[in-house]
């Protein structure tokens, strides 16, 4: 009966460390670290850039490379990246290519895309993205980039 609790208590610290982490949790996290490049364009950048381009309804974007990060960071990030399970996102790809791996999610309300999210990274601590795009995103408009880039 003790090994059972030792077990059973075991188990439960285990499950608290390895906790996933939501999409708002790993841009937080990983968004204030030293060495991250951060680009931000929020609802004026995409106000100027559709009067020479359709935007398709994107509100924001944010961009997130820790590529000069030290190792450890980078492998820390990688481990958290690949282990997210947010239930608010449904997976719409994903990629894994030789030693690079990318997750497209996406947000939806009413068949609008709300968020795009796309998480690259590469194998041994490599190159790693988190790229978010937040608006009111007509599906449609997705079909129409990827026929435009085949």
């Amino acid at each position: 009966m003790k090994k059972m609790v030792l077990s059973l208590a075991a188990m439960i610290l285990i499950s608290f460390t390895m906790k996933s982490q939501t999409v708002d949790e790993l841009f937080a996290e990983y968004g204030q670290a030293k060495g991250v490049t951060r680009i931000h364009i929020g609802n004026v950048g995409m106000m100027f850039a559709s009067l020479f381009e359709d935007t398709m309804g994107v509100d924001k974007i944010n961009v997130l490379s820790l590529d000069a990060c030290d190792l450890h960071f980078r492998t820390k990030a990688d481990r958290a990246i690949r282990s997210l399970n947010d239930a608010h996102y449904e997976t719409l790809v994903t990629v894994n290519d030789h030693d690079e791996h990318v997750r497209v999610l996406t947000k939806m309300r009413k068949n609008i895309i709300r968020e795009l999210v796309v998480l690259k990274t590469k194998n041994n601590g490599g190159e790693i993205a988190l790229i978010r795009i937040k608006g009111s995103i007509d599906p449609a408009h997705i079909r129409d980039v990827a026929q435009k880039y085949k």
